[in-house]
């Protein structure tokens, strides 16, 4: 586990070194030579701050296409290491990122009768309902993938996805999202339970599988 450390610590430095002289194609060149050969969270934050950093604006707004190019950062990252128990804040950020996805404005047409006359009137200002269900969707898939892993901040998570769930309109939640939960929240018990009696020099790592299946690999 030290070595790993070492070795990350090592290539975070020299990130740092080339971002700060504004070298981008090396920045790039050294995320392709280390972040699948050492999994290291907090290689993975430096690559997701990097990721932001190039897609933000200076008045902080993020287009619909860059915030879909920051989504699949976020989905690629914890791919490779979302089931690190250290990965919980990169969880946490990614929640945080869609919940404050902005939501376009849409229009609506009522219909208003005035004697006997048919007349369409636009209001603005009413929300494109659409895109606010395509916003619940995400961070319910997000949190549900979550809270199915013993992170370390994983009891703060459940208790973060209870509320919101709660907060929503009942009648958007299915019976199958909350089954899904209480399954999910069965295994993540067991797994939580079983992980506090493993070594802490074990560690596990993604093994490159199309399902991204996990696989114990010993000590780095």
């Amino acid at each position: 586990m030290l070595f790993c450390y070492i070795k990350a610590r090592h290539w975070l430095g020299y990130l740092e070194l080339e971002l700060k002289h504004a070298n981008f194609n090396e920045v790039e060149n050294i995320f392709t030579r280390c972040l699948k050969t050492v999994l290291s969270v907090d290689l993975w934050k430096f690559y997701l701050n990097y990721i932001r950093r190039i897609n933000s604006t200076e008045d902080g707004k993020l287009e619909s296409d860059t915030r879909t190019v920051i989504e699949k950062a976020y989905d690629y990252v914890l791919n490779n290491v979302g089931i690190d128990k250290d990965s919980g804040p990169i969880w946490s950020d990614y929640i945080f990122f869609l919940k404050n996805a902005e939501v376009n404005i849409g229009l609506v047409v009522p219909l208003v009768i005035i004697h006997s006359l048919s007349f369409l009137i636009a209001f603005p200002q009413t929300t494109n309902t659409w895109e606010e269900q395509r916003k619940m969707d995400s961070m319910r898939r997000v949190y549900q993938r979550a809270v199915a892993i013993p992170l370390n901040n994983v009891e703060h998570l459940w208790k973060e996805y209870d509320q919101w769930e709660n907060g929503l309109n009942r009648l958007t939640v299915g019976v199958d999202s909350v089954c899904y939960c209480l399954v999910e929240r069965f295994q993540l018990l067991t797994s939580y339970n079983l992980g506090e009696k493993l070594s802490e020099r074990k560690i596990f790592r993604v093994h490159d599988s199309p399902y991204g299946t996990p696989r114990n690999e010993g000590v780095c």
